[in-house]
């Protein structure tokens, strides 16, 4: 297997047609703007070639001064998938890509597709980067106030030490210059998920019940202050227990149990 970096020119003319054939189009980005941030140096094109035949690509995403990089999209053509070639080439781009500090990529959060079908899909594609040993953050984003997107990163520098928040600031600071700080900060959102648990009394039998909490994030720079987290809560004749794991870049790594009676 061969990684070749291609211009942009002959990513038009020879992945362009197969990258509209594989990705739907609410996930494509318009070939201006690709183009655009090839020209800036941003975007790479990478052709995966399999015995001098054109098997998949890469399209990456990385910025002066800033040591990871972005997976934004990643295909193996129809007729060669299931057959290793995917594990292949992310070990193949593990060993050119030796001087970021880590690759990420955007996974569709699991659960959350339309259809059963979808929600496979998406799963199939979680397990694929976990083999291959990619972490995934403890927060979610939330685009367009409706997309989903859970965040995978696979460590690169076995020096280094791998802090959420450091994380995201790298990531952000990519997003900011791929499609401009104006867009993210009015449509992207920082989701921590919080699960809770109920317990309530009713004749003598105890109910657990399992809720989801969301807290939102609007702006990154948000994370590098203290965040004071308040719950409205509003029921009659019930027993509250909350259990929050707390992750330590929000406050400190600990669990707490908070009872409210009421």
């Amino acid at each position: 297997m061969e990684l070749i970096n291609i211009d942009y020119k002959e990513f038009k003319a020879e992945i362009y047609q197969k990258y509209i054939e594989i990705f739907p189009e609410e996930e494509r980005k318009t070939l201006e703007a690709m183009e655009k941030n090839y020209n800036k140096n941003i975007t790479k094109f990478i052709k995966i070639d399999e015995e001098n035949e054109l098997i998949g690509f890469f399209i990456m995403n990385s910025i002066k001064n800033n040591r990871y990089m972005q997976l934004d999209y990643f295909a193996i053509l129809p007729e060669y998938q299931n057959k290793g070639y995917g594990t292949k080439a992310i070990k193949e781009l593990e060993k050119v890509v030796q001087n970021y500090d880590a690759i990420f990529v955007e996974i569709e959060k699991l659960g959350y597709g339309a259809n059963t079908a979808e929600n496979e899909i998406r799963e199939k594609r979680a397990k694929f980067y976990e083999r291959l040993e990619f972490n995934k953050l403890n927060v979610d984003l939330k685009w367009f106030n409706s997309l989903f997107l859970s965040i995978y990163y696979l460590k690169l520098n076995n020096n280094l030490t791998y802090d959420e928040k450091e994380i995201l600031n790298n990531i952000f600071e990519i997003y900011y210059k791929v499609h401009g700080k104006k867009k993210v900060d009015e449509n992207c959102e920082i989701i921590k998920w919080f699960f809770l648990t109920k317990v309530r009394k009713k004749a003598n039998n105890i109910i657990r019940e399992d809720l989801q909490w969301i807290i939102s994030i609007k702006s990154k720079s948000e994370l590098f202050f203290n965040i004071l987290i308040t719950f409205e809560i509003k029921s009659l004749d019930t027993t509250f227990t909350f259990f929050i794991k707390i992750n330590p870049w929000l406050f400190s790594k600990k669990i707490f149990s908070l009872p409210i009676n009421f």
